[in-house]
């Protein structure tokens, strides 16, 4: 399945790399000068300062916040973006940033699951952390397990609710809670194979990051859309 999900991707994005990383680029840069993002932008006197990686130091609950604001605009934006060029649908480029505006209460949906989505990804990236360092330096493999076991918990639930925003997308009338038990009935089952597909994808923004911003941008690009067929895909 991931094989198919990601030859789908790439048959989408033929022809079509410069308008997906474009609004890729347009997003990151938004939330990483606002300093909402797990990677920070900024600019001094010594030129461009970027840092791929800030983690937890730098994302408070302001850019958590901030972040799930502006990625909530420019989520639905890109989704638009990506199935516009999927079914061929003559639509202008910054016409997808409106989509999110058209339906009242999008927005906010959105914004919801994504501070849920930021929160569950904390959870796991401390207590994955707390784990290794009560394991390998403090020497408490229980207490090691405990923080493991609340990883593996936040991280199943966020693959549980990983199809909200795509479901929003199809239906932005949909009630929350029936768009997040509609995203965990669909992944049931099917969470390894999104896992799998994250996975697969390391080499890739390893490799990105060596070619600085514009490979990772390209990356990234690839992954957003194979997210999205990946979608397409258990939906039907």
């Amino acid at each position: 399945m991931i094989s198919e999900v990601k030859g789908n991707a790439l048959h989408i994005l033929k022809g079509n790399w410069m308008k997906v990383v474009s609004l890729v680029f347009i997003t990151y840069l938004l939330i990483s000068l606002a300093g909402a993002d797990y990677s920070t932008l900024s600019f001094n006197r010594g030129g461009l300062n970027f840092s791929p990686l800030t983690f937890t130091s730098s994302l408070n609950i302001v850019g958590i916040i901030l972040g799930s604001l502006i990625g909530s605009i420019l989520f639905f934006a890109l989704v638009d973006l990506i199935h516009s060029i999927k079914h061929h649908k003559d639509k202008k480029y910054l016409t997808s940033f409106l989509y999110g505006f058209r339906h009242r209460t999008l927005i906010i949906k959105g914004f919801i699951i994504l501070v849920v989505n930021r929160v569950l990804q904390l959870v796991v990236a401390i207590c994955t952390g707390g784990a290794l360092f009560n394991l390998l330096l403090v020497n408490t493999p229980l207490r090691a397990g405990v923080l493991l076991l609340i990883a593996l918990m936040a991280g199943w639930l966020y693959l549980g609710i990983s199809q909200c925003m795509y479901i929003f997308y199809d239906d932005p009338k949909e009630n929350l809670i029936k768009c997040i038990s509609s995203s965990i009935r669909l992944m049931k089952g099917r969470k390894l194979q999104l896992l799998g597909l994250y996975i697969s994808f390391i080499g890739w923004f390893l490799l990105g990051l060596l070619a600085f911003i514009v490979g990772i941008l390209w990356s990234i690009a690839y992954f957003k859309v194979s997210r999205f067929e990946f979608y397409e895909s258990i939906k039907e």
